[in-house]
């Protein structure tokens, strides 16, 4: 079933899942081959300066969600819910606007305040900050799961590439209770010039905000 507005859905969660791709990590690669494809993935998603795709989200109360996806980095984001979820996010520049056309309330936070922080930077590093869990390739895919070093007790996050070409094709976020949030890319365009207007949010709720 679609996920709605009384289901357990935290506010940030969509961000959280996609700041997974660019969450900085620290290699401990096995061997050489797996350092190998560590940099090389890196090298692709500092390449991604423009994403454009549906996704659908499953999560761990057997609900799902689907919408579209506009990112533009440095700085810039749509994340848009179709019906019956009412969540809409913006990203242009330094703020980001959490829209709920539901309750018709409009939120305004500085982007370096959330997760977003990491999803729209300029250059990403595999280097500082977490440590990769595992690593595997086998069937011309990459996965690879990541722990961040500050909270190494909120979870991990999995990032699954196809190998030939290299692709994100989806991540997961795990809790520290074990519930799994998966979100996969459909029809992902990379790299495409995107209208600057897009990401151009127009408040017609009157009153609304914060």
């Amino acid at each position: 079933m679609p996920c709605s507005r009384k289901s357990p859905f935290h506010r940030w969660r969509a961000i959280w899942l996609l700041a997974a791709l660019w969450a900085p990590s620290a290699g401990n690669a096995s061997d050489q081959s797996s350092a190998g494809n560590i940099e090389r993935v890196e090298s692709y998603l500092n390449s991604l300066r423009t994403v454009e795709a549906r996704f659908i989200q499953n999560n761990p109360d057997g609900s799902y969600a689907q919408g579209k996806l506009f990112l533009q980095r440095p700085g810039r984001l749509r994340l848009q819910y179709d019906p019956p979820v009412p969540l809409q996010l913006y990203a242009d520049g330094n703020i980001l606007i959490h829209v709920d056309t539901e309750l018709e309330q409009v939120s305004h936070y500085p982007v370096d305040e959330t997760p977003a922080h990491f999803l729209l930077r300029d250059q990403m590093s595999l280097r500082d900050g977490v440590t990769i869990k595992t690593f595997e390739r086998r069937n011309r895919v990459i996965r690879i799961e990541l722990v961040d070093d500050r909270n190494p007790d909120l979870g991990s996050v999995t990032l699954t590439l196809s190998e030939q070409p290299i692709e994100l094709r989806s991540w997961s976020v795990t809790d520290a209770q074990g519930l799994k949030t998966d979100l996969a890319l459909v029809d992902a365009r990379f790299g495409g010039y995107i209208n600057p207007n897009v990401f151009e949010f127009i408040d017609t709720f009157s009153g609304s905000g914060n």
